[in-house]
């Protein structure tokens, strides 16, 4: 599978490959199976580079029924809203469409070399790879050779503090009876370099499953949510707690999450 993830500042794109243990299913089919995946990789769907013009339309019809399908899920829409009205500015929305049209307009000015010339552009600029499992030397070998890829020269400090606007917004929309509240706290003194560690703990703390102080204090005790959570944005320099809620209870919410941070403190 390809999965594309923005972190910090930076854009990355992630091959993953997972296969059962053939010694689980006496089969040695281990080479095969790695050559297989690096023909994925290696040796794209282009007819003299060009690009199979009956498989691109068919990606792009799934993008924009996608896109319909997330624009209908309120789920989906609070959080752009979220991120439109918090971190306006941001690079992690700069690339966000706004709604089908604007999605389209996009398309429509992509052209097929410049998806090709992405491809060999993106190859090209390596940074590393993982293997995990039960691999012996030979396997390892394997890989290797059939990946002689070299990392390029990265700047592994790419984490990007985010300018949080201030204030509180209402956003009222007549397409979902659901209302969530988001509350959003700045890390001072953002150092992720050094305090990473510190971010990771705290968001553990408050989302533990058994004892994580969100749900237990808004659900368990309080009874106002069903689903509520904490995300720490070690990337970015602040950390949200959601809440879904019925809007009566928003100000019970906020007088649970400031006794949520007293218990953290």
């Amino acid at each position: 599978s390809t999965f594309h993830g923005n972190t910090g500042n930076q854009d990355f794109l992630y091959f993953s490959f997972n296969m059962i243990d053939p010694k689980i299913i006496n089969e040695d089919y281990f080479n095969d199976a790695i050559d297989f995946f690096k023909d994925i990789m290696f040796n794209p769907n282009f007819i003299n580079n060009k690009l199979d013009m009956d498989v691109y339309n068919l990606i792009i019809k799934s993008l924009i029924n996608d896109e319909e399908d997330a624009s209908r899920d309120p789920a989906n829409m609070q959080y752009r809203l979220f991120l439109k009205n918090t971190i306006p500015n941001s690079p992690l929305i700069s690339t966000r469409v706004e709604d089908i049209d604007d999605l389209i307009s996009i398309i429509n000015n992509i052209k097929p070399n410049d998806i090709i010339d992405y491809y060999y552009y993106m190859i090209q600029n390596f940074n590393r790879g993982y293997a995990f499992g039960n691999l012996t030397d030979d396997n390892i070998k394997y890989i290797l050779n059939a990946f002689p890829l070299n990392a390029k020269e990265f700047d592994n400090i790419y984490a990007l503090k985010e300018n949080i606007s201030n204030g509180e917004k209402e956003i009222i929309s007549k397409d979902t009876s659901q209302s969530y509240l988001h509350v959003v706290y700045d890390i001072n003194n953002y150092n992720y370099q050094n305090k990473s560690y510190i971010y990771t703990v705290i968001n553990d703390i408050l989302n533990n499953e058994n004892d994580g102080l969100v749900l237990k204090v808004l659900r368990k005790e309080l009874g106002i949510v069903y689903n509520a959570f904490a995300s720490c944005y070690n990337m970015r320099g602040f950390l949200l707690i959601r809440a879904e809620i019925d809007k009566k209870n928003k100000d019970i919410c906020l007088q649970g999450i400031d006794e949520i941070f007293k218990r953290l403190h």
